[in-house]
């Protein structure tokens, strides 16, 4: 909108051609990084795909000329609108957000037919909100906006929330040492180990905010063989599973803390195993819930006991924050069934680690190429091991790097809450929370900045392919 008050519709056609950009890349994104193997030991190869053949670059561009002509022309129109003269009314803008919603059904609904993923998308402004879903149950009934999925490290946000309202509130330091308090932790998981014997001297180094920062240098545990086990077992014994993993590494640390940001989960679980080791904490894991951190305007459940001295701590630094209306609130599951609370089943497919990164990418291309959903593709050209999360328990999630399950319309409601209304935080810490560094080493080395718990990510989409097929880690900043 223009000092005039004259709507531009090309600027909006062009912003919805983002939006739809930024879902697709976000899509493979998570699909690929699902399969994909990491090894961030110093001088490790990032995967095979230096020796893809030039079949998939082929394909590549076939897939690219697949969406450029099959898309409606109702978005080719939207583009080439020329600017309304029509003053803008309420009725207009949620007329845009109409037909925005929509646009987005329409493609949604495209790529979980080409992909076969089911899928979910909130959408939050001032002006008004909405959710779209496209997909089906294994029964054949459709995926709607009330069904629940897994958010994986979209839990991370939240989890690093709960320990900056500890530093608003005095708490905590994001310069703190965070060895004596993981030890008082790891102490309540029954264990007389600490985190220097587990990585060495180093460990004692590690502050607070380089563990929200993913500048504590540790390796992550999250590679195939672990993963594999993991979910053949079906549960996880305790959080400690996750740390012993990332210290049974050939390299412990990818770096020495704060010399580099490596993306690594390892960093997330010691943030609960932290938070566990606090004054007031629970004494069991399984009690510690990060619903402590956004309860200022999500209903949950009442604290037990054993939690109300810290709910009472995070609560002082949210208490300016105003309650929204009444809704179904995210979980954070730390053990028991995920079909509780899960209503989206989900897929791992296990390969042999060498090709993982072979068959995530055949996946991706043959399932829009040929209309065969990805699932079936990856079945069909690397059937070793296919395991329904749906049925594990929510241990193997790893706890609080990973544990959230919810709608995306709470988690819009998250971030507007955090981000745009700035109910949660004060100014001061989540400016902090936003500083940002580039990633250097490891998966997506040049291709994330993160903060606290916060990314921004590059979403060309011809730099993220640069990532996927060569191998190389491009960034325009």
């Amino acid at each position: 909108r223009n000092e005039d008050g004259v709507a531009s519709a090309q600027l909006a056609g062009e912003a919805i051609s983002r939006c739809i950009e930024t879902c697709g890349n976000l899509l493979e994104l998570c699909a690929f990084k699902m399969i994909q193997p990491r090894s961030l030991a110093p001088g490790a190869r990032q995967g095979s795909s230096s020796r893809l053949t030039p079949v998939l670059l082929l394909a590549s561009l076939c897939m690219c000329a697949f969406y450029l002509f099959t898309t409606p022309n109702e978005s080719r129109a939207a583009l080439e609108t020329t600017r309304s003269t029509t003053a803008a009314t309420r009725n207009e803008d949620e007329s845009k957000l109409s037909r925005l919603r929509r646009t987005m059904q329409m493609h949604l609904d495209r790529l979980s037919r080409t992909t076969g993923f089911s899928m979910q998308l909130s959408f939050k402004t001032a002006e008004g909100e909405f959710s779209v879903a496209a997909g089906m149950h294994a029964d054949g009934s459709p995926v709607s906006t009330s069904d629940t999925f897994l958010f994986g490290s979209g839990t991370k946000p939240i989890t690093a929330l709960a320990v900056m309202q500890l530093v608003d509130a005095g708490v905590l330091r994001e310069d703190d040492v965070a060895a004596p308090l993981i030890d008082k932790g790891i102490a309540k998981l029954g264990s007389n180990t600490t985190l220097v014997s587990l990585f060495g001297p180093a460990a004692a180094q590690i502050t607070v905010g380089q563990l929200l920062r993913m500048q504590s240098g540790l390796n992550d545990f999250d590679f195939p063989e672990f993963d594999g086990e993991l979910l053949r077992r079906g549960r996880a014994s305790s959080p400690l599973e996750f740390v012993y993993a990332a210290a049974a590494s050939d390299a412990p640390f990818v770096c020495a803390p704060g010399s580099c940001a490596c993306y690594s989960s390892t960093n997330y679980v010691l943030a609960g195993v932290l938070l566990l080791g606090l004054p007031g904490s629970p004494d069991d894991w399984e009690e510690l819930d990060q619903s402590e951190a956004v309860s200022a305007y999500l209903p949950r459940k009442q604290p037990s006991s054993k939690s109300a001295d810290l709910a009472g701590k995070q609560a002082s630094a949210t208490a300016g924050a105003r309650n929204a209306e009444q809704r179904t609130h995210i979980e954070f599951l730390n053990t028991g069934p995920l079909s509780d609370k899960l209503t989206v089943p989900g897929f791992h497919v296990e390969t042999n680690p060498r090709n993982a990164r072979a068959a995530g990418t055949a996946a991706l291309i043959g399932g829009p190429v040929t209309g065969i959903p990805v699932k079936l593709v990856a079945q069909l050209t690397f059937p070793d091991f296919v395991t329904r999360i749906y049925d594990q328990d929510a241990s193997v999630l790893g706890w609080t790097c990973g544990n959230g399950v919810g709608t995306t319309r709470e988690m819009a409601h998250f971030f507007w809450e955090l981000l745009r209304e700035k109910t949660l935080l004060s100014e001061e810490t989540l400016n902090s929370m936003r500083q940002y560094r580039l990633l250097d080493k490891g998966w997506s080395a040049g291709g994330l900045a993160y903060g606290a718990g916060l990314m921004v990510q590059q979403m060309s989409w011809s730099k993220f392919m640069l990532d996927v097929w060569g191998g190389r880690r491009a960034c325009v900043r």
